[in-house]
């Protein structure tokens, strides 16, 4: 006899009913390295299963059992463990029970009394052949958690050959390029790619596998639905010759950075634009408040002139409030104006901008059709339009702008769902350009998307939340080779608008006699406003800091009934200027100067409620708010 062959003890569940038997059954198998483990009973043997030995590599079972029938004991262990390999023991050997043996599937039948030899010798047969299923077992085992492990992949992963042709691609590449894998199967994989930068997939695969295998590079795949899919990919070579190339999708990451730098920009615009707005608005005082000295004093072709540069220097400051509130995501200026007469002022302006092969029409109402929005944003929004149309149209075309009333009713109300019923106003910005297909319509006013390969996608989903905020509403129409058609609707204003330029200057303005003491550090600025202030009858006092203001005020308190500051000073912060002068005289009236705009302005006097005068200012605006500040002065 020679020794078991098995390296670790092999479990062995022993039913015998015969306690000597048993003992001897256990001895044999211990010497040559089996863990018996012994039941005098079918139940007991079974109980084992169930609480110490759940999958015994073999089974010896006697056929005749005190309490149960041998084969019912051999269908029990074959049912709880199909894997253990059942050896039948009898002393009373017949046909039927040798094929009951068989059907069983029992590995082998031996018959008592059993040579040690030969019990030895089968066991070791029956031990090699579970150790033979349990290996492929595990095999089968490790072979499905590496498909799963393959298909749960998000990455594609190409086996090539020699010739860079696919021997194996992951399931994956359905999810991410749309196609079966047997569809990529035995065609070279660089048919599949384009280069990012352009140059040639397949050389460049085998320049990065020769000298630099695993540095990320970028390809270019057009999935089956027609969308390019940029991939992230490396080149390695596989164990026994060959190459794996793994592909990551990463069209939405990409995407998403994009996105993040276009914040990214738009924040430092919105610094940019905070850091500059103050001094040029302080330029724009100037040449207003010039302006408007001069036009008190000018008669003739040279007061046309003055108008067209104070008229220049508005729409300037209009701009510098655009910035701001683009960048900063500022709230608008909302006042009633016309909208067909701000559509007719921007003909110029968009006939420059789209250029000489771009025809504009517009087909205005003859009446005012009055709006309540920041006439600045409403321009943006125009502007914006009228750009995206001159962009579907790079041969040239026609630009059709409409401005008229409506009432919500009908095929308008169809295309504005949810909007209450009543009178609005309509703006209508037709291009006959290239037109949109459905996927691209629909995602359109979204942020950040945009077909042009420079752009920031912003322009249509600015336009979308100016139109909301105005409690209004924007539909786009449009199909390939059918140009596209914007729709905008804006409530009417039944107040009519502010009084325009020509009237404002020639208005009576509100007058007085105090004393204002200003602070001021920008000299033009300074003087320009004594001079407004001078014209309107105050005694002015000018101080170039607050430090300099107060000390005025410490030497003659009640010679000030009026403190006009700007709220960015220099050496002594505003809200220390202005305790310290109302401590100095409680009664005494402020007035804010202020180079920015809106949510800044705001913010800046939010722990108090003196009025403020956004730079530049008119005469008109000087006068009033002056005005206001004084009535507002403390008791």
């Amino acid at each position: 006899m020679s020794d078991a062959p098995f390296t670790a003890p092999l479990p062995v569940l022993v039913v015998d009913d015969d306690e000597q038997q048993l003992r001897t059954l256990a001895d044999i198998l211990r010497r040559y390295g089996y863990a018996p483990h012994g039941a005098s009973t079918g139940r007991c043997g079974l109980e084992l299963m169930r609480n110490e030995l759940p999958a015994p590599a073999i089974a010896l079972i006697d056929l005749k059992l005190p309490d149960m029938d041998g084969m019912e004991v051999v269908g029990e262990v074959r049912r709880r463990s199909p894997a253990t390999e059942v050896v039948v023991l009898t002393g009373h050997a017949s046909v039927e029970s040798a094929v009951g043996a068989l059907r069983q599937q029992s590995y082998d039948y031996l018959i008592k009394p059993v040579a040690p030899d030969r019990l030895v010798d089968t066991l070791a047969r029956a031990g090699d052949r579970w150790l033979r299923r349990a290996a492929e077992d595990a095999l089968r085992q490790g072979e499905e958690r590496f498909r799963r492990l393959i298909e749960g992949i998000g990455d594609v992963v190409f086996l090539l050959d020699a010739d860079l042709t696919v021997d194996y691609v992951t399931p994956s590449v359905q999810r991410v390029l749309g196609v079966a894998p047997g569809d990529v199967t035995g065609r070279p994989v660089t048919g599949l790619f384009a280069s990012a930068d352009g140059a040639d997939a397949s050389a460049l695969v085998r320049r990065l596998l020769m000298h630099d295998p695993g540095t990320p590079f970028e390809v270019r795949a057009r999935h089956r639905g027609g969308e390019v899919r940029l991939l992230q990919a490396t080149v390695s070579g596989a164990p026994g010759g060959g190459t794996v190339l793994t592909a990551r999708d990463v069209t939405e990451q990409r995407r998403l950075e994009r996105q993040a730098l276009q914040a990214h920009r738009l924040d430092s615009i919105g610094r940019l634009a905070g850091g500059i707005a103050h001094d040029f608005n302080n330029l724009l005082t100037v040449i207003v408040g010039a302006c408007d000295l001069a036009l008190d004093e000018m008669e003739g072709p040279a007061r046309e002139r003055l108008r067209d540069i104070q008229l220049a220097a508005d729409r300037a400051a209009r701009l510098t409030r655009q910035l701001l509130q683009f960048a900063r995501r500022e709230p608008g200026e909302p006042r009633v104006f016309a909208l067909n007469d701000l559509t007719r002022d921007l003909d110029p302006l968009l006939r420059r901008v789209l250029g000489a092969h771009v025809e504009v029409e517009q087909v205005l109402a003859e009446q005012p059709v009055r709006v309540l929005a920041d006439p600045a944003q409403i321009e943006q929004v125009i502007v914006n339009l009228a750009i995206n149309g001159r962009d579907a149209m790079p041969g040239g075309g026609r630009l059709t702008m409409r401005v008229d009333r409506v009432d919500l009713e009908g095929e308008i109300a169809r295309r504005h769902p949810g909007m209450s019923r009543g009178g609005y106003a309509r703006l209508i910005v037709e291009d006959s350009g290239v037109g949109m297909d459905e996927d691209v319509r629909a995602r359109a006013c979204e942020p950040f998307f945009t077909t042009k390969d420079v752009g920031s996608g912003l322009g249509l989903a600015i336009c979308y939340g100016i139109v909301r905020q105005a409690q209004g509403s924007i539909v786009l129409e449009s199909a390939p080779g059918r140009g596209t058609r914007v729709e905008v609707i804006l409530p009417l204003a039944s107040e009519p608008g502010v009084a325009g330029a020509d009237a404002e200057l020639h208005a009576a303005l509100p007058r007085g006699s105090e004393t204002i003491l200003l602070v001021e550090d920008d000299a033009a600025v300074r003087g320009t406003t004594m001079l407004l202030l001078g014209r309107l009858g105050y005694r002015v006092v000018a101080a170039r800091t607050g430090a300099e203001a107060l000390d005025l005020l410490a030497r003659a308190p009640d010679d000030f009934d009026l403190l006009m500051a700007d709220i960015a000073m220099a050496q002594v912060s505003r809200p220390q200027v202005v305790a310290a002068a109302r401590a100095l005289r409680p009664d005494l009236g402020v007035l804010y100067l202020s180079g920015y705009h809106a949510g800044t302005e705001r913010s800046a006097r939010a722990a108090t409620a003196d009025p403020l005068l956004a730079k530049p200012f008119t005469a008109t605006a000087l006068a009033h708010a002056v005005r206001e500040a004084l009535a507002a002065r403390r008791a």
